[in-house]
């Protein structure tokens, strides 16, 4: 019960008031890359460890404010932007695909320094994966490759 409150509370407070990260959805009507990312990662998103750490807050570009402290204007949808105590910390503009997505979250994060919640709603830690490298694992090494040929050390 007293879990059901907390969540109920905090689902009232305004972003600039939480402390835990969320992930901003910017969208817009007709967006063709945001219904892509519904079909491919809407489901899914609150059940990962990403999800779990920064739940996902949605709002529409042309008609919500989010209290929130952005480094410069959303200027595509969708932008996914990393909040903590009510400033952005980083964001992802547009949808890359299911891949390329969870490996620009996961610079995101680390960029950040948050650390996925890796346990699940039990309290128990989440095995990790063993064997061949996921999509992920690929998106990121590629994404790393290509940011670092742009702006290299």
């Amino acid at each position: 019960m007293i879990k059901l409150l907390a969540i109920a509370i905090t689902g009232l407070l305004p972003l600039a008031v939480q402390a835990n990260p969320v992930l901003l959805m910017a969208e817009e009507q007709g967006c063709h890359w945001c219904e892509k990312w519904n079909d491919e990662i809407a489901r899914i998103y609150p059940k990962t460890a990403e999800g779990r750490t920064a739940p996902l807050r949605r709002y529409d570009l042309h008609h919500e404010k989010p209290d929130v402290i952005f480094l410069g204007p959303v200027h595509y949808t969708p932008t996914f932007i990393l909040v903590r105590d009510g400033r952005e910390i980083g964001r992802i503009e547009g949808y890359p695909g299911a891949d390329f997505f969870w490996g620009l979250l996961a610079m995101l994060f680390r960029r950040a320094g948050i650390s996925p919640d890796t346990e699940n709603q039990a309290g128990m830690a989440l095995p990790v994966p063993a064997g061949p490298e996921t999509g992920a694992d690929a998106a990121f090494r590629c994404v790393s490759a290509c940011l670092w040929q742009a702006n290299p050390p």
